[in-house]
């Protein structure tokens, strides 16, 4: 008898150890079972959410920089406007090397204010292209832009992400911001912009 009990939680206890392996692929908690993986999956959510609603915001402010634009439809001082916005854009990625790791919706509003500021960057570039640049050579010149342009989106990317790594996403925000400012001040001194106006 004593035998067969003892065979009888030898061989409990053998099952349960067979079975508790697939038993340790789940985490349970209040008496649902969760994939071990939780955790990671909660972040893909969330990553997915940060990105989309960084492509959306930028989206929004690139319309909405262009709308107030083009409701105040300057004919001077194009080349003013682009000084001002490389100052806003300079100053808007050196605030977002700035902002702690858990201050997202104070970078997403950064980036609103970015966006904005690129549209009045682009829209007064293009016009000034056109009327400073002989017809006969515009298509030429509006070709080279565009495919610098188109150059610079991949260079650009992976270069970023290579300074990125080494000094830190913060920190690479800073210097940009310091870069940007710093390209806004030249083209601010140059007496050849200023005749553009």
């Amino acid at each position: 008898m004593e035998n067969a009990i003892a065979n009888g939680e030898t061989a409990g206890e053998s099952k349960g150890a067979h079975q508790a392996p697939e038993k340790d692929n789940d985490l349970t908690a209040g008496g649902h079972e969760l994939p071990r993986d939780w955790l990671l999956r909660i972040v893909l959510i969330w990553s997915g959410y940060a990105v989309s609603m960084f492509a959306a915001v930028m989206g929004a402010g690139l319309l909405a920089g262009a709308l107030a634009l083009m409701a105040a439809n300057p004919q001077k001082k194009l080349a003013f406007i682009i000084v001002v916005a490389a100052f806003i854009v300079g100053a808007g990625a050196f605030v977002s090397g700035l902002i702690p790791p858990d201050g997202y919706w104070l970078f997403v509003a950064c980036v609103g204010v970015l966006a904005i500021a690129c549209a009045w960057f682009n829209a007064p570039l293009m016009t000034l292209l056109q009327k400073g640049i002989p017809e006969d050579k515009l298509g030429r010149v509006m070709g080279l832009f565009t495919a610098m342009n188109g150059l610079a989106i991949p260079i650009g990317t992976a270069l970023g992400g290579a300074v990125a790594e080494i000094t830190g996403t913060p920190m690479f925000f800073t210097i940009d911001g310091v870069l940007i400012l710093a390209i806004g001040a030249g083209i601010a001194l140059s007496k050849n912009v200023r005749q553009l106006d």
